[in-house]
């Protein structure tokens, strides 16, 4: 039966999108404008947790601690070196929107630099799956949806 494993996989998308949503309106509410550097943010702190854990051969949980530090102090920086001198301009919500993207575009082409377009992984081995109402769902993905 394939609709139980479609419903498990549009909700592990679902929660995926969800989260992503939810930090986009929590900064869009504070900040007034629609902000795009999270995105890469995220990035930042995704490829960091893989070089401190795969590269460095640094436990997972405290690559993943490092990989925190790294993302917040990435996005201090980004306010105060983008956003904060705009703010005392008195820029409009247009003009910081524009500033986020291209904070977004160096940021990811930054990563790209460093890393190539290579799908990297955390080389977790692959777990047996469990069977939820006739879906099959891994460890990861549980995860995920948590």
């Amino acid at each position: 039966m394939i609709l139980p494993q479609l419903l498990v996989n549009g909700l592990i998308a679902g929660a995926i999108y969800a989260l992503m949503a939810a930090s986009f309106a929590l900064i869009f509410n504070i900040a007034k404008f629609m902000d795009l550097s999270p995105g890469a943010i995220f990035v930042v702190g995704a490829f960091s947790a893989y070089a401190f854990n795969v590269v460095l051969g640094i436990n997972i949980i405290v690559s993943i601690l490092l990989a925190l530090i790294i993302s917040g102090t990435v996005g201090l920086l980004i306010n105060y070196a983008v956003y904060r001198p705009l703010r005392k301009k008195k820029a409009d919500a247009f003009t910081l929107l524009l500033a986020s993207f291209g904070v977004f575009l160096t940021i990811t082409g930054l990563v790209l630099l460093f890393f190539g377009a290579d799908i990297r992984t955390f080389g977790f081995p692959i777990a047996k799956g469990l069977e939820i109402f006739g879906a099959v769902m891994t460890p990861t993905q549980i995860l995920l949806i948590v």
